[in-house]
């Protein structure tokens, strides 16, 4: 194993121009949960995260009421129904979407584990994993 003596490498890093940043920062530290305005991106980020909750499932042809969709988003009541957990599920999936897209790679394992986010309160056994059987799409003429 390779070790690295990293305080010469700092000392070169200690200029007046740097140090003077660095000092900017620790003034500042925290202070910005603290404001209003940090309060309003809080409560955007979250409308604009249900938003597309609702919209995304709309698009599957899931919809539930909008009272029953506050009581599922924005408290701990328990989803009953398969749109209720469809939503709340989806919801999960973008909170983890939202808390590790800066680091995390959009690769299959990634994928997969959104996916069994989404069912793991409806069907936890087909959340995950792929779908084995055909879809037969038939039309019909309508006379």
């Amino acid at each position: 194993m390779k070790t690295f003596e990293l305080s010469d490498e700092i000392k070169k890093c200690e200029t007046p121009e740097i140090n003077s940043l660095i000092q900017q920062i620790e003034l500042y530290r925290g202070m910005s949960f603290s404001l209003p305005k940090g309060k309003k991106i809080n409560r955007l980020h979250e409308r604009s995260k249900r938003w597309s909750t609702i919209s995304s499932n709309a698009i599957e042809s899931i919809k539930i009421d909008s009272k029953r969709e506050e009581e599922i988003l924005g408290s701990n009541v328990s989803p009953s129904t398969y749109e209720e957990f469809m939503i709340r599920g989806c919801n999960d999936a973008l909170s983890i979407v939202f808390s590790v897209y800066k680091y995390q790679s959009l690769d299959e394992d990634f994928i997969c584990r959104l996916h069994k986010t989404m069912y793991e309160g409806w069907n936890p056994e087909f959340g995950g994993s792929y779908k084995y059987q055909q879809n037969y799409i038939k039309s019909m003429d309508v006379d």
